[in-house]
């Protein structure tokens, strides 16, 4: 028979980390699931460290190893093509999960049969504070719903935090788009097509803050953030939701992209790097979301703040850098 849930657990180079990722799975209240270890090639001790830590001797672990390094999405596509639960959650090797969640979502399955169940985040950061980031949602929503609300960025845009039904991934041929960085906005794809979804209200998913993320680092790879979003957009605006995401997806490219991009590259970017900054300005300059913005942007359901920087970005991007 198989499992309610598997989770994924893609790995690479998380030595200092991987135990406490595999206790808080072994610690778990319910014990109907199965563990997919894809290691990406690490170099460091992960994987004898995985081998010592005993969770191999369990049968519900199993541990694959990647030829090549492909990269995030490449890890949790090659666990997903493994996977044989209900539901799948994705667990990056250096964050942890609540001892309560998976039995929290078994409850909910049981009881709603959705084919996603989200909860909230708590942040924990290395001085051991922590903080819970609640996405303010109702119980019970569609997926259409939950898509729109991401769009509009009040949200979290993340596979993490969700257990998704395998059913729902299979039968629309989802997996993570290879190479770039902000795969997870291509989750929003997979949120629009489910026909039901349950909100738990509590912090579940352990998400560890550290400074080596992609979040706070400086790259021009951050350019990824508008390919990603582009191909939500493509397919959501082409497909028949009657037009209903077309009106919220530049608040998305202003909030998701925008702001956050040159965010980034200002706070993260070191004198060396004022070319590439430079370039993300100019590439961003040339975008026609951008023409449109510096046109409609007082009109949009924008805050008072969001305007504001958007008018100083407009009049000089070096006022704006300064604010930083």
């Amino acid at each position: 028979m198989n499992p309610k849930f598997s989770i994924v657990v893609p790995i690479f180079n998380v030595e200092e980390y991987i135990v406490e990722c595999l206790e808080s799975i072994v610690e778990q209240t319910f014990d109907d699931f199965e563990v997919i270890l894809v290691d990406d090639c690490s170099t460091d001790n992960s994987i004898q460290i995985i081998e010592q830590a005993g969770c191999l001797s369990d049968k519900r672990f199993s541990l694959i190893r990647n030829r090549i390094n492909g990269g995030l999405s490449v890890a949790r596509n090659e666990g997903l093509l493994l996977a044989k639960g209900e539901y799948v959650l994705f667990l990056d090797s250096d964050d942890k999960i609540a001892p309560v969640t998976l039995q929290k979502c078994f409850d909910v399955i049981e009881k709603f049969n959705p084919d996603i169940v989200v909860f909230d985040f708590i942040l924990f950061y290395p001085d051991r504070t922590t903080k819970e980031r609640n996405d303010n949602l109702r119980s019970e929503l569609t997926g259409q719903e939950l898509a729109i609300a991401t769009i509009k960025n009040s949200v979290l845009v993340a596979a993490l935090n969700k257990v998704f039904r395998r059913e729902l991934i299979i039968s629309t041929n989802f997996k993570f788009p290879i190479g770039l960085w902000f795969e997870d906005v291509s989750t929003i794809k997979l949120f629009a097509k489910a026909n039901s979804v349950y909100k738990i209200n509590e912090g579940l998913y352990l998400y560890r803050q550290r400074s080596g993320s992609i979040t706070k680092t400086f790259s021009l790879k951050l350019l990824d953030r508008y390919t990603a979003y582009r191909d939500v957009y493509k397919e959501l605006s082409h497909v028949s939701y009657e037009g209903v995401y077309e009106k919220y997806f530049l608040i998305f490219f202003i909030r998701m992209f925008f702001f956050q991009t040159i965010n980034n590259a200002f706070l993260q970017a070191k004198l060396e790097d004022e070319e590439e900054v430079n370039e993300i300005i100019a590439y961003i300059e040339k975008l026609p979301e951008t023409e449109i913005l510096k046109k409609e942007y007082l009109n949009m359901d924008l805050s008072f703040v969001e305007k504001v920087l958007l008018k100083i970005y407009f009049f000089s991007p070096k006022i704006y850098r300064n604010l930083y």
